[in-house]
């Protein structure tokens, strides 16, 4: 089972190997192994990256939300900031 850890201001786990998260604008949130590109209503992965779904909130900001997760800081989205 892949290690996952909880970030403040993400209501769900992000498995180990994902380290880019980013909602689409129907609220969706998902996670990354290589940095995604932004469309229309929200994100894909580039042809080498993985991704994952990891849960649903109410969209805010969408495009705003595309963050690196770097394990030892803290997640903390400008746009999730009071908002969970």
């Amino acid at each position: 089972m892949p290690m996952t850890q909880r970030f403040d201001g993400l209501p769900f786990p992000v498995p180990e190997k994902f380290i880019w998260v980013a909602q689409d604008s129907n609220g969706i949130w998902w996670g990354y192994t290589a940095e995604p590109h932004r469309s229309d209503f929200g994100w894909y992965e580039n042809e080498v990256g993985d991704s994952v779904r990891l849960g649903e909130t109410q969209p805010v900001n969408w495009e705003q939300t595309l963050t690196r997760i770097r394990r030892t800081t803290r997640f903390s989205p400008r746009c999730m900031q009071g908002s969970v």
